[in-house]
């Protein structure tokens, strides 16, 4: 009866054993995807303010120029209509770095504490395993004892049965 109930025990914790190596390789994954998408991120904002930066001072010279001239006038305010996509454009790359650094510090709270959990379950798995060990050599053992004990041929049973089970 007790032996059965360590095998419920041990099946549950194998099971919570690989929900949370899945969770943990889950995050993993999710931690992978959020480097990723903070790389890209980086790399875009860093394109994006390139192209700001070289309209901003495409403005800043055209409109010294530009004072009278109807033709570089309408072209000023198509670059600044320009920089304004790009600034906004900016704007969702910063809001999208955020938001995957916010991801990535999440998930890097949550490692250590899953792989804490990891580690409790395999060492409750280890004692239980051994428990469960140690319960059968005890049953194994008394088995052994009652069978030398019985009037007919307890002897020769038990030398059997061991011989058996060595």
């Amino acid at each position: 009866m007790e032996n059965v109930s360590k095998d419920i025990f041990e099946n549950e914790i194998v099971g919570h054993i690989h929900s949370v190596s899945n969770l943990y390789q889950t995050n993993s994954a999710k931690r992978e995807n959020a480097i990723n998408q903070i790389q890209a991120a980086k790399q875009s904002l860093e394109e994006n303010q390139a192209v700001i930066t070289k309209n901003r001072k495409i403005i800043a010279v055209l409109e010294e120029e530009s004072q009278g001239d109807v033709l570089a006038q309408e072209y000023l305010d198509k670059r600044k209509g320009l920089l304004k996509e790009h600034e906004l454009v900016h704007r969702s790359f910063q809001h999208e770095l955020t938001s995957a650094q916010t991801i990535l510090e999440e998930i890097d709270l949550q490692h250590p504490t899953l792989e804490r959990k990891l580690g409790e379950l395999v060492e409750d798995e280890a004692r239980l395993r051994k428990k469960k060990k140690s319960l059968s050599s005890a049953i194994k053992k008394w088995e052994f004892q009652t069978d030398l004990m019985e009037a007919d041929g307890g002897w020769a049973k038990a030398m059997g049965r061991w011989s058996a089970g060595a």
